[in-house]
C-alpha cells in the first residue's frame, strides 16, 4: 500500500520560511522542530524570497475574462522565469508547491531524476555533527590531514568510525588534505580556470586576492562562512554566512568586496561555490581575472588557512555560539578586531588594515 505524501498547511510553510529567512536558527533546528525535511526548509525560503518582489511590483492590468493560458504556455513561462533566475544548481530550481506543474513534469524539463530531487545526504545526526566538529578541530590544527589520518585520529579518540563515512563527511564540509591541489567536483562546464600565479611575486595590496569557504559548527547544526582575504596585506575585504554551500552568498561577498577596491586576480579553489558561471562571470563583468588551485597548488590557499585557524581558535571555538545571529555578531566584531588591532609578525608586527591602506612599503608576500 502506497504511503500517502504528508501535507503541510500554509501558515507552517510561512513560519519556516520567515524563520529560515530572518537566520535566527539553522536549517537543522529547524526542521527539527517543526517536524518537516531539511529540503523543505530550503525550497519554502527560496519561494518566500522569490515572492517578496512580486509584493512592490506594479499591478498588471487586469487580463480579459476570456483569456486562458493553456497547460503548456504555463510549463514554459515556469521554464522562462526559473532559467532568468541563474541559480547555480537546477535541483533548487523546482517548485514542490507550483500549481499547475507537477514536480515530475518540472524535473522532466530540468533534466533531473526524482531521485536526485529528494537525495539529501543524511548527516544531520547528531552523531555526524559530533564527528563532523571533531573533524574540523583536529583539521583546522593540521590541514595535512586526509581521511586516513582523520580516521585513525578519531579512532584513538575513542571514536572508531568507517573511513567512508570520513570521506563523506569531508566532502559536506568542503574538506581535502592540504597539498592534494584544487577540488573539481560539483564544478559547472567550462568554469575550471587556469591557475595565473605561478612564480608571480606579490609587491602590493589589491594585486591578488583569496575566496575561501569553511565550515562551522553550531549547537544542533552547522553553517558555511566564506570570506574575501587581500594576499599582501591579509586584509579580510568582505565575508558571509550562509546555510548552503551554493554560489549566490559567495557572490554577494565579491559584490561587496569589489565596492572596496579591484585587485588583478582573484584566486580560488575550485570548489563549488566559485567553478560556476555566476562566479566566473561576475569577475569578468568587473574586470578581474579568475584564477583556480591546480595540483600541487594547494600552498596558495596558506593565506586563508591561516585566517580560518585565528578565526576558530579565537572566535568560533570559545564562543560556542548556539545561532546563526550570534554567530554573525561575534565574527563582525572579531573581524573588526583582526583587520584593525591584531598585529601579525609575518607584517612587520603591523595590522592587516595599516598595510592595506598604505601605512609603510610593506614585504612582498612569501608561502
Amino acid at each position: 500500500m502506497a504511503t500517502r505524501r504528508k501535507t503541510h498547511p500554509p501558515e507552517v510553510k510561512a513560519a519556516v520560511a520567515l524563520e529560515a529567512v530572518r537566520g535566527d536558527r539553522t536549517v537543522t533546528q529547524l526542521a527539527d522542530r517543526y517536524g518537516v525535511h531539511p529540503t523543505l526548509v530550503h525550497a519554502w525560503k527560496r519561494r518566500l524570497l522569490a515572492a517578496a518582489g512580486e509584493l512592490f511590483a506594479p499591478t498588471p492590468r487586469a487580463a480579459p475574462p476570456d483569456a486562458r493560458v493553456t497547460r503548456l504556455e504555463a510549463e514554459l513561462a515556469w521554464v522562462a522565469g526559473k532559467l532568468r533566475a541563474a541559480v547555480d544548481h537546477p535541483r533548487s530550481l523546482v517548485d514542490p508547491d507550483h500549481p499547475e506543474v507537477s514536480v515530475r513534469r518540472q524535473c522532466q524539463l530540468l533534466g533531473l531524476s526524482r531521485s536526485t530531487l529528494y537525495y539529501r545526504p543524511v548527516t544531520d545526526r547528531p552523531r555526524d555533527l559530533q564527528l563532523m566538529e571533531m573533524i574540523d578541530r583536529r583539521y583546522t590544527a593540521d590541514p595535512r590531514a586526509g581521511s586516513r589520518a582523520l580516521t585513525e585520529w578519531l579512532a584513538r579518540q575513542g571514536h572508531p568510525v568507517n573511513r567512508k563515512r570520513v570521506r563523506r563527511l569531508m566532502g559536506l564540509m568542503g574538506l581535502e588534505a592540504f597539498g592534494r591541489g584544487g577540488r573539481a567536483a560539483g564544478a559547472e562546464p567550462g568554469c575550471v580556470v587556469p591557475y595565473l600565479l605561478a612564480d608571480t611575486p606579490v609587491e602590493r595590496p589589491d594585486q591578488v586576492w583569496s575566496a575561501d569557504v569553511t565550515y562551522v559548527p553550531l549547537a544542533g547544526g552547522y553553517v558555511y562562512l566564506a570570506a574575501t582575504i587581500d594576499w599582501f596585506s591579509r586584509y579580510v575585504l568582505a565575508w558571509r554566512v550562509s546555510d548552503e554551500l551554493s554560489g549566490p552568498f559567495c557572490r554577494e561577498m565579491l559584490d561587496e568586496a569589489l565596492g572596496r577596491g579591484k585587485p588583478a586576480v582573484v584566486n580560488t579553489d575550485r570548489g563549488v561555490p566559485f567553478a560556476t558561471a555566476g562566479w566566473v562571470n561576475r569577475l569578468k563583468s568587473a574586470g578581474v581575472k579568475a584564477s583556480m588551485d591546480g595540483r600541487g597548488r594547494a600552498a596558495d590557499a596558506a593565506f586563508v588557512d591561516r585566517l580560518w585557524r585565528a578565526v576558530k581558535t579565537e572566535d568560533i571555538y570559545p564562543g560556542c555560539y548556539t545561532s546563526v545571529a550570534a554567530l554573525e555578531r561575534g565574527l563582525a566584531a572579531y573581524f573588526q578586531f583582526f583587520n584593525t588591532e591584531r598585529a601579525e609578525p609575518a607584517l612587520d608586527s603591523r595590522t592587516p588594515a595599516e598595510v592595506y591602506r598604505g601605512r609603510g612599503a610593506g614585504t612582498p608576500v612569501t608561502k
